[in-house]
């Protein structure tokens, strides 16, 4: 990793932190607001993480599995509330069974056995996923969910995807429902928010400054966003729009002076 990916996983982390940190509260606190305090949201939400160590015959680590899912919290609980949590819990209990069963625990079991015939130090294998909220506005909830992989070797691979959710009625967002720009219109203004990181980065981007129409146009199933606080960040993964690249190119579409260009109050 760049010292700027290394830079930017430590904020994510700290934002993932302060963020539980503060739901909780207001969530455990179950109390109105004071006279002359704002009203809490409808919809709080708070964190719970299942982690699960894998050890050798020998007690060796050879494999931990990390998952912090958001539970979100309403007054009035409501079904599609419950159904979401249900999801988020299944997902992290399906993490678990899926690494067990796709061959990364015994290949991590292989490796520290061989580290060990050659007398190496041997490096536990791990899967981390983490959900931050980025967005809590009205009914809607929109989530940064990011996955870190290590299987061994000198690098790592990273995966991340926005979730947006309408917590009334448990609809996930697609990107048309939030966002007025289709087609052509959606690739200028992808392109024009891209070429400014990526001018910026030249040197994590392989020299990169620039994306053609046509590249956005032929990865636009590989275009993930969430919503933030200021306006919807737009991204591409590690490996997909800059093949071999280990960074993620994004850009945020800001809210204000845009507000046409969204189909939900902002």
């Amino acid at each position: 990793m760049t010292k700027k990916n290394i830079l930017r996983y430590i904020i994510t982390t700290l934002k993932i932190l302060i963020i539980t940190a503060l739901a909780a509260g207001c969530a455990a606190s179950g109390k109105p607001a004071s006279k002359g305090q704002p009203e809490l949201p409808p919809y709080t939400v708070r964190f719970e993480t299942l982690t699960e160590k894998i050890t050798n015959d020998d007690g060796t680590l050879i494999y931990t599995i990390s998952y912090t899912y958001p539970i979100i919290n309403s007054a009035k609980k409501d079904d599609a509330v419950k159904k979401l949590n249900e999801k988020f819990k299944t997902e992290a209990e399906k993490l678990s069974n899926d690494i067990k069963n796709n061959g990364f625990v015994e290949k991590a079991k292989t490796t520290a056995k061989t580290a060990m015939g050659d007398n190496k130090e041997f490096y536990p294998h791990s899967s981390t996923v983490n959900y931050a909220l980025q967005y809590n506005g009205g009914n809607i909830m929109s989530f940064l969910k990011t996955e870190e992989n290590y299987t061994g070797g000198t690098s790592r691979t990273y995966y991340s995807e926005g979730l947006t959710y309408n917590v009334e009625t448990g609809k996930e967002y697609a990107l048309s429902d939030v966002f007025e720009a289709k087609n052509l219109g959606l690739v200028k203004i992808l392109r024009n928010g891209f070429k400014t990181e990526l001018s910026g980065n030249k040197e994590i981007f392989k020299g990169k400054t620039d994306f053609t129409e046509e590249e956005i146009s032929n990865n636009m199933s590989n275009l993930k966003w969430y919503l933030s606080s200021d306006g919807i960040v737009f991204f591409f993964n590690p490996n997909t729009i800059i093949p071999d690249v280990n960074e993620i190119p994004q850009f945020e579409y800001s809210y204000t002076g845009n507000k046409s260009m969204f189909k939900i109050p902002v």
